[in-house]
């Protein structure tokens, strides 16, 4: 007689894309989360670089395949590649660059011409750097009512400091399966790491001292 299967655990596979401007932090995010590290040395992901992280959520076991994919990708053929059959799409900016919030719908504008044909897929807005809100550019009710009004789930974060990160990918993870999560299952995915404050003139600092600048090093 074959062993029974009664109560047990079935790994679930999740695609998840994070899009987003060149410098938001992008490969940051990911790193942190995935890695538990944070560099300040930057190296521009060409095309779009590949991370796997198991989590747990309750009894759920689920192997996330997380495609960084590059800044430099929106208007390339390959991105309908990068998001198909995704079932998450981070799109993060930069809390300190307007810029890279505006070009959300872009990236949002893009990959719905995709996602129109495809499966159902959790859509998350990510504003990164809140280790920098002394030098914020997009205010948080700008940030909510966009998310708003496209549907993105809503989320603030530092791959500097790894606040919010985990409880980021969770909670995105527990929207896309259909799992509710507790209050505490919520404040214990918060993750702080003390870090210093960058000022602007040791970000002109760092800038001068190396021949490329990003979100990743001032962050």
């Amino acid at each position: 007689m074959a062993p029974s299967l009664k109560g047990a655990i079935v790994e679930k596979q999740v695609k998840v894309v994070v899009l987003g401007d060149i410098s938001t932090g992008k490969s940051c995010l990911c790193a942190r989360f995935c890695n538990d590290e944070f560099t300040r040395q930057y190296y521009p992901t060409s095309g779009v670089d590949f991370f796997l992280k198991r989590i747990h959520i309750q009894d759920h076991v689920i192997k996330l395949l997380i495609w960084d994919v590059s800044g430099a990708a929106m208007n390339s053929p390959m991105i309908t590649n990068y998001v198909y059959n995704a079932h998450i799409i981070l799109f993060v900016y930069d809390i300190t660059s307007l810029s890279s919030f505006v070009s959300v719908r872009q990236w949002y504008d893009t990959v719905a011409k995709v996602q129109a044909r495809a499966r159902p897929t959790e859509l998350a807005l990510v504003g990164n750097k809140s280790d920098m809100e002394h030098q914020r550019s997009v205010p948080l009710n700008k940030h909510a009512k966009f998310a708003s009004d496209i549907g993105f789930s809503s989320h603030i974060v530092s791959a500097r400091t790894g606040e919010n990160v985990i409880g980021c990918f969770q909670r995105v993870c527990a929207n896309c399966l259909n799992i509710k999560l507790t209050r505490n299952e919520l404040e214990e995915r918060t993750q702080v790491i003390k870090a210093e404050i960058v000022t602007s003139n040791q970000s002109n600092a760092i800038q001068v001292s190396t021949t490329t600048s990003s979100a990743c090093v001032l962050q």
